[in-house]
């Protein structure tokens, strides 16, 4: 599905208006240590990222104000105004600093249950789940919720593992690096949005409207990447040491 046609389906929930400080989307990165290639299959735990080890990266969004605060909005539709009911959906590119290349795999987004019904299947699999850059960027990633009539938006807040992927780098040479979100470039700038409910529809269901507003970014702390484990090399200094004590 082209971001767009995302973004148009967020916008038909009701007439996405543009962003207002009063209301944003606060977005968490974190890491940790995991073997590659796995959805975070638990690493060495020796604090840096060694060979055969990957980065499980994880999205917390988290709305403000909260669920049930008042919000208003541009009509159409009438009448202005209503309360936060949910997240509408999320557009950001993740940025990194001295990744150096390296691959994305195990995606997921965030399957908490869901009393409504989201398009796209899995519960805030909404649009792309991102594109790997040659620089070891992912870019357009995307996740969300599409309220279909009749259904009750998700009001999970904040949401935790929203979406999650590995990053897997293509070298181990000795640095420090880390990742950043931003809003993604193909959003235009649209890239948070909320769920309105502004009313009752004549079956008495809810009816949301999406509103754009602002998001906060963050980026993780720097991880280590070294060229082999620190096990490996103490048991060659061990080696070196036991080698030179026999030659005397």
């Amino acid at each position: 599905m082209k971001t767009r046609a995302v973004l148009g389906l967020v916008a038909a929930a009701g007439l996405a208006t543009a962003a207002n400080a009063q209301e944003s989307v606060t977005y968490v990165i974190t890491f940790s240590e995991c073997l590659a290639n796995t959805a975070g299959t638990p690493g060495n735990g020796n604090g840096f990222i060694d060979p055969g080890e990957g980065v499980r990266i994880s999205i917390r969004a988290t709305i403000s104000p909260g669920i049930g605060a008042t919000s208003t909005y541009t009509p159409p539709p009438p009448p202005g105004s209503g309360t936060i009911a949910g997240l509408g959906s999320m557009f950001v590119d993740l940025i990194g600093t001295n990744l150096n290349g390296g691959t994305w795999s195990n995606i997921t987004r965030n399957a908490a249950a869901n009393p409504g019904g989201i398009a796209g299947g899995g519960n805030w699999a909404l649009g792309g789940q991102g594109t790997g850059q040659a620089n070891g960027d992912i870019t357009a990633v995307q996740a969300g919720q599409f309220v279909l009539p009749g259904s009750t938006a998700n009001s999970l807040n904040p949401i935790g593992n929203i979406w999650r992927g590995t990053w897997n780098p293509s070298d181990y040479t000795s640095r420090n690096a880390s990742i950043s979100l931003v809003g993604a470039a193909a959003s235009g700038g649209q890239h948070s949005s909320i769920l309105i409910e502004y009313g009752l529809d004549g079956n008495g269901d809810p009816q949301y409207v999406a509103k754009f507003v602002s998001g906060v970014f963050g980026s993780t702390q720097p991880f280590a990447i070294q060229p082999a484990p620190s096990s490996l090399a103490l048991l060659g200094l061990g080696g070196l040491i036991a080698g030179r004590r026999r030659r005397r």
